[in-house]
C-alpha cells in the first residue's frame, strides 16, 4: 500500500449557532397578553349582552356574574336569597366591583333596576368592618358627636323610611341596627335621641338634605359629617330639581369629608345639570349607563336627550296612550280599573286637589282606594304606603311623591290620569310597573302596563311621541298632529 496514497479529508461540518430556548419571562408575557385579550373580549361581550356602557379613566373592572365574587358574609347572601335576589342586575354587576375598588361611580339605570343595592351592600360591609370613626378625634365619649361612616341622601321622607328598612333587614331582628333616618315631619329631639343610641358603633345615616343640614348646622355637637367614608346620593335628578335642594346638597358635599370619601351618584335619567354636579362631587368617576336590550342600535350617546329617555321606559312595560277630552277622564278611569284583572293599581295626578277628587270618585264606586300627597302628615303617608304594600288598599291615587325610588312591589298597572309636565316624570311614573319581568305573563319579558290619558293640554306631546317611537310602542293617531296640542301656561304639578 502506498504510504502516500491520497485519503480524502473528512468534511468538517459547519458549526450551527446555538439554539437559545425562549426565556420563561417572554413565554409568560405572551400567555398573559393572550389571556388579557381573551378576558377583554369576554368583558366587552358581557357588557354588550347586558346593555352596559361604561366611561372612565384607568382600568375599569369587569362586571360580576354572581354576588359570591364580592366575598360577602354568608348571612348577607342568605338575606339576598330570601328576597329572591340570586343574580346581580346589570347595574349591580358593573357598579359593585367598581365600588369595591373604591372608585367614585355615577350610575344611570332605569327605575326598578336595583340601584339601591349598589350602595346598600358596600355600606353593610363598611358598617361591619369599621370601628367607631370619631375615637381618634375626640378624647372622651361624652364629647364625641355622632360621625357616620356612611351617608345616604334621598329627596323624600318616604324614601328615607324605605332605605332605612332595607338596610335594617340585613341585621338580626333582635338587634338595634346602626341605621338612623333623618327627615322632616318628625320632631328633631326624637331624631337626636336615635342618633345618641349609637355612640359606640359605626353608623349609617339616611337623610333628606334639608333636615340633615339643619342638624349639622344647629346641633354640630351631636352630628358631624367629618368622618363620612361613603356618600350615596340616590334619585339625584329628583334632588336637583328644586333649586333650594341643590344649594343644600352642595353644602352637604363640602361638609362630608370632601377629601377622603367615596361618592356615588345614582339616577334613572340624565338631566342637563348632572354632569355639572358630578364635576364638583366626584373624582375620576366611572360612569355606568344601563340600556334596554331591545332599543335600536342607532340610539347612541349622541342621540337627543328626549330619545335617550326611551332607555329608561323599560322594555317590559306596555304603553297604552289614549286620547280623550278632559270631561271623559273620570268615566274612562272607571272603565280601565274595571278591566284590570287584579290589583294593586297606581293612579297618578298632578295636584293634591286632583288626587282627592279622584280618590273620592273611586271611593263612591266602592273601590278600596287611598290618596297620597305631600299635604298629608308624615305618619298618615307611612300608614297608607304600608297598607298598599300589604294589600289592604287596591288603588293608590298619588302625586309624583310615589313616582321616584319607592319600592311598590306587585304593581302591574299604572294609570297616568293627568299627564306630567316633563318627559322625565313620565318615565318615572311608568317605571313604577314592570319591575319584575315575567311575573305575570308566563315567563314573558312583559310584566307591566302603563295607561296614559292624553288630552289637548298635554305639555309633552312631541317628546312623548319621540320616546314611544324609540321604544317601539304604539302611538295614537292624534299624537301625529302637533297642532292639536295647546299646553297651558299656568302649569301646576305638586308633590
Amino acid at each position: 500500500m502506498d504510504n502516500h496514497a491520497y485519503v480524502p479529508r473528512r468534511k468538517r461540518r459547519r458549526a450551527e449557532p446555538p439554539v437559545t430556548p425562549p426565556a420563561p419571562e417572554a413565554h409568560h408575557s405572551a400567555n398573559k397578553s393572550n389571556y388579557e385579550a381573551s378576558a377583554s373580549q369576554e368583558t366587552s361581550w358581557l357588557r354588550q349582552e347586558r346593555g352596559i356602557v361604561v366611561e372612565g379613566e384607568g382600568p375599569i373592572p369587569a362586571p360580576i356574574r354572581s354576588f359570591l365574587e364580592l366575598s360577602l358574609p354568608p348571612e348577607t347572601i342568605s338575606v339576598l336569597h330570601s328576597r329572591g335576589v340570586s343574580v346581580p342586575s346589570a347595574v349591580q354587576a358593573q357598579a359593585l366591583p367598581c365600588i369595591v375598588q373604591h372608585r367614585d361611580v355615577v350610575a344611570l339605570a332605569p327605575t326598578g333596576s336595583g340601584k339601591t343595592l349598589c350602595y346598600s351592600l358596600p355600606m353593610l360591609v363598611l358598617l361591619r368592618s369599621q370601628p367607631y370613626p370619631g375615637v381618634a378625634v375626640y378624647p372622651t365619649m361624652q364629647m364625641m358627636p355622632i360621625s357616620p361612616c356612611a351617608l345616604v341622601v334621598v329627596p323624600t321622607r318616604e324614601l328615607v323610611d324605605q332605605v332605612v328598612q332595607d338596610l335594617a333587614s340585613f341585621f338580626p331582628k333582635s338587634s338595634n341596627p346602626p341605621i338612623v333616618g333623618i327627615c322632616g315631619g318628625i320632631p328633631v329631639d326624637e331624631q337626636l335621641v336615635q342618633l345618641r343610641q349609637h355612640t359606640s358603633s359605626a353608623v349609617a345615616v339616611v337623610a333628606t338634605p334639608g333636615r340633615l343640614l339643619h342638624l349639622v348646622q344647629r346641633h354640630g355637637s351631636i352630628l358631624s359629617l367629618g368622618q363620612v367614608s361613603l356618600l350615596a346620593i340616590d334619585e339625584v335628578d329628583r334632588v336637583l330639581e328644586v333649586p333650594e335642594m341643590e344649594t343644600q346638597l352642595r353644602e352637604i358635599l363640602q361638609a362630608a369629608n370632601a377629601s377622603g370619601r367615596q361618592t356615588l351618584l345614582l339616577s334613572a335619567t340624565l338631566p342637563a345639570f348632572l354632569p355639572r354636579l358630578a364635576r364638583s362631587a366626584v373624582l375620576r368617576p366611572v360612569t355606568i349607563r344601563v340600556e334596554e336590550a331591545n332599543i335600536p342600535a342607532q340610539m347612541s350617546s349622541s342621540s337627543s336627550p328626549t330619545t335617550m329617555l326611551a332607555l329608561s321606559t323599560g322594555s317590559n312595560v306596555v304603553h297604552d296612550v289614549q286620547f280623550m277630552r278632559p270631561a271623559e277622564k273620570h268615566s274612562r278611569l272607571l272603565s280601565v280599573l274595571r278591566l284590570t284583572k287584579q290589583p294593586p293599581v297606581l293612579v297618578f295626578c298632578n295636584s293634591r286637589l286632583s288626587v282627592e277628587r279622584v280618590a273620592r270618585l273611586l271611593r263612591n264606586e266602592q273601590f278600596h282606594v287611598a290618596p297620597l300627597h305631600g299635604g298629608q302628615p308624615q305618619g298618615y303617608r307611612t300608614q297608607v304606603l304600608r297598607a298598599f304594600r300589604a294589600g289592604y288598599v287596591d288603588v293608590l291615587v298619588a302625586t309624583d311623591l310615589a313616582s321616584r325610588g319607592l319600592d311598590l312591589p306587585g304593581v302591574e298597572h299604572v294609570v297616568l290620569f293627568d299627564m306630567p309636565h316633563t318627559i322625565e316624570d313620565y318615565v318615572h311614573r311608568c317605571g313604577r310597573t314592570g319591575r319584575h319581568p315575567g311575573s305575570n305573563t308566563g315567563g314573558s319579558d312583559v310584566s307591566g302596563k302603563a295607561t296614559s290619558f292624553l288630552t289637548r293640554e298635554c305639555a309633552i306631546a312631541m317628546e312623548l311621541k319621540q320616546v314611544l317611537r324609540a321604544a317601539r310602542q304604539p302611538l295614537p293617531r292624534e299624537l301625529e298632529v302637533s297642532r292639536l296640542f295647546q299646553p297651558p301656561t299656568n302649569i301646576l304639578q305638586e308633590q
